[in-house]
């Protein structure tokens, strides 16, 4: 007896779930054809929907068998390999364009996408840059307003510490 499609998507998303699947190899070495790996990305999306789960990376991962940083690492010399990148690629666009798009959905906190689009896709809070850039520019404004005397004698105590990580070496 054939299954539903409805019942296919659920099947696949519950074995991927289960950690069967999970070979931690390379994209090539567990889809030795990219129409395979072009067909469980399309299957991933599928049962996200149906099941109204949120798309991200290590979902992805999980429903393909492979680790989150192959995927998002996934850079490879071979030019016979290019669609495997160009497969890998449209599948992280499509989640940061889903993330990006929730940004703007909810109406309470954003921390949970904001998180994702940073930690995962490599977004920076543009507040936490500025942030840094300007902790370094007064920690040097203060150092030169030091005296001079008090910059040799730090300098001063700095060097004993400096010989003994050179000779622990």
């Amino acid at each position: 007896m054939a299954r539903s499609k409805q019942g296919k998507i659920e099947y696949r998303s519950q074995f991927a779930q289960s950690g069967r699947n999970f070979k931690a190899g390379t994209i090539e070495e567990t889809f030795p054809r990219v129409s395979l790996l072009k067909r469980r990305i399309k299957q991933y999306f599928e049962a996200c929907d149906a099941e109204k789960k949120h798309y991200s990376v290590p979902g992805l991962g999980l429903f393909l068998g492979i680790r989150t940083k192959v995927i998002l690492n996934y850079n490879p010399e071979d030019e016979e390999l290019k669609e495997y990148k160009l497969a890998i690629d449209y599948a992280l666009q499509r989640i940061e364009a889903y993330a990006a798009e929730r940004l703007y959905e909810n109406r309470g906190s954003t921390k949970g996408t904001e998180f994702l689009l940073q930690n995962t896709l490599g977004y920076a809070n543009k507040s936490d840059v500025n942030s840094k850039q300007e902790l370094e520019v007064t920690e040097k404004q203060r150092i030169k307003q030091l005296p001079d005397e008090e910059v040799q004698g730090r300098l001063l105590r700095l060097v004993p510490k400096i010989d003994q990580i050179t000779k622990a070496q």
